[in-house]
């Protein structure tokens, strides 16, 4: 993996081409991938279902986690890893009891996962690249939301959207327990940085269209918008459907920016940390 790293910092246009592909090819997809996943379990119960996502998923934590531990109990690691460690799966433990209604969902962090491993070599900061793959995500879901099936739900998926966050973290802290060292020594490096204000100005439109009436947060009558972010409003915090057999939270957008504040913060910190030694 090392070689490849530095390959793809040598070769910053095939890294570009390479981030591309594998967005539209993997990430965007990523809906069919879990029907076709869904169907091969048609003859089985979502129970069953269900448990082997798990299964598969837990199994492939630990082949990253456990190398992880033996790294940080052998001390060649800050000790701020176990706090990064520790809260990574504390968060997943919480959205997937929280946020999630089926387990494939799961491949969102493994989807997300390898494409923050795949944009870090452009953008060499951890800080950029969680706040890049978090604004990705969110492209991916209004992509979902407003064009591919707007017919299909009444409220913007930011429980996806955290989720992709995740994924990126995760990929994150595998560059990190690999002694990948950020390029941005000081906070004003990473705020004088061409990807932050990108990512800046994309959330000041958004603002913008907010303030001028053209995305509306709620429901609203007698104002033509463009957009709505949540066209129903959840009657409560937890919302039941198959027969109340699935219960779930569905996240407001005031929700959701609180959440991805909070990782934002605590994994970008990766870019100082990676420099600590053990």
């Amino acid at each position: 993996m090392n070689k490849i790293i530095t390959w793809l910092k040598n070769h910053p246009l095939w890294n570009v081409i390479i981030c591309i592909v594998y967005y539209l090819m993997v990430v965007l997809p990523h809906e069919w991938v879990g029907v076709t996943i869904a169907g091969l379990f048609q003859s089985k119960s979502r129970l069953y279902y269900n448990s082997v996502i798990l299964a598969l998923a837990i199994g492939l934590g630990l082949i990253v986690i456990i190398p992880l531990i033996k790294r940080l109990r052998a001390h060649d690691l800050p000790r701020v890893g176990w706090m990064y460690l520790l809260s990574l799966i504390g968060f997943i433990v919480l959205t997937f009891n929280t946020l999630i209604i089926v387990n494939i969902e799961l491949i969102h962090i493994i989807q997300y996962a390898v494409f923050a491993v795949l944009v870090y070599p452009m953008m060499n900061g951890y800080t950029v690249v969680l706040l890049f793959t978090s604004g990705v995500g969110a492209l991916d879901e209004a992509y979902q939301y407003f064009y591919l099936s707007p017919e299909r739900t009444d409220y913007y998926d930011l429980n996806d959207v955290i989720i992709n966050t995740l994924g990126g973290a995760c990929g994150l802290l595998w560059l990190w327990s690999h002694r990948y060292i950020s390029a941005y020594r000081q906070l004003s490096e990473i705020i004088r940085s061409w990807q932050l204000w990108a990512i800046i100005a994309t959330l000041g439109v958004l603002v913008l269209l907010i303030l001028v009436g053209k995305v509306a947060y709620l429901p609203t009558e007698g104002i033509d918008t463009l957009w709505t972010l949540v066209r129903k409003v959840p009657d409560g915090y937890w919302t039941s459907i198959d027969k109340n057999t699935i219960t779930y939270h569905i996240t407001l957008p005031l929700e959701g920016l609180l959440y991805c504040c909070c990782l934002w913060m605590i994994y970008g910190t990766m870019d100082y940390t990676s420099r600590l030694k053990h």
